[in-house]
């Protein structure tokens, strides 16, 4: 019904191509919300990331407007397989930020190697939330960059040498001294502050996930 979901006629006229029947009655059983933390199973090739992903990203940022329950003001997230995430990425930009929609992405990579501190992740918090008021946004990532932020978030919080480690990489040492030492207090304080924006980042509240091929995925 194009009444209903004109941004999705929008997502056609965009990338050239009719969605079939059975995609928006996958899309459809999956918005229904008549089970929670619906799964639906296809067969390669059907489209689910290149169809379905889009279809449901449109309708959870379109629909918000006129839906003030809980999950209309959460963000939209989209986890791929590494693997997939590039091309994914991609086709999501190309046919949901170029098109009539304006879309915003944010791809969110996280690694072991990455030097958090207070300040960078705030950024980052604001960035998400800036966007989320300036219109139709989602968030594009993966397990491996979900999990590597619990981790962290959870040495934190229990690995006191994590602390300090965390407080040299953001103070290394001046070239003239071979060794720095730190505040063992300093370094728990640093810490706590950054585990504290590190476990809101984290808060499932703050997102709508949606999972392409989630039995890969929550193998993790």
């Amino acid at each position: 019904d194009v009444d209903v979901h004109p941004h999705w006629l929008g997502f056609e006229f965009d990338g050239g191509l009719q969605i079939r029947p059975k995609q928006y009655f996958v899309a459809m059983e999956m918005l229904s919300g008549r089970r929670k933390g619906r799964i639906m199973q296809l067969n390669m090739g059907e489209g689910k990331t290149r169809v379905i992903t889009p279809m449901l990203l449109l309708e959870h940022n379109f629909n918000r407007s006129s839906n003030n329950n809980s999950s209309s003001r959460r963000v939209a997230r989209a986890f791929f397989l590494p693997q997939l995430e590039t091309a994914a990425y991609e086709h999501l930009h190309r046919y949901l930020c170029s098109g009539i929609h304006r879309f915003r992405l944010l791809h969110i990579v996280f690694h072991r190697q990455v030097v958090v501190s207070e300040q960078n992740l705030r950024v980052l918090e604001e960035t998400i939330q800036q966007a989320q008021r300036a219109g139709p946004v989602a968030i594009v990532t993966n397990p491996s960059s979900q999990l590597s932020m619990q981790l962290r978030e959870r040495e934190l919080r229990l690995v006191p040498s994590a602390a300090v480690q965390l407080m040299k990489s953001l103070q290394p040492p001046k070239k003239d001294e071979e060794h720095s030492a730190v505040d063992p207090g300093a370094a728990d304080k640093l810490a706590k502050q950054v585990g504290v924006v590190l476990k809101r980042l984290l808060a499932s509240s703050m997102y709508l996930n949606i999972y392409d091929e989630c039995d890969e995925i929550l193998s993790h």
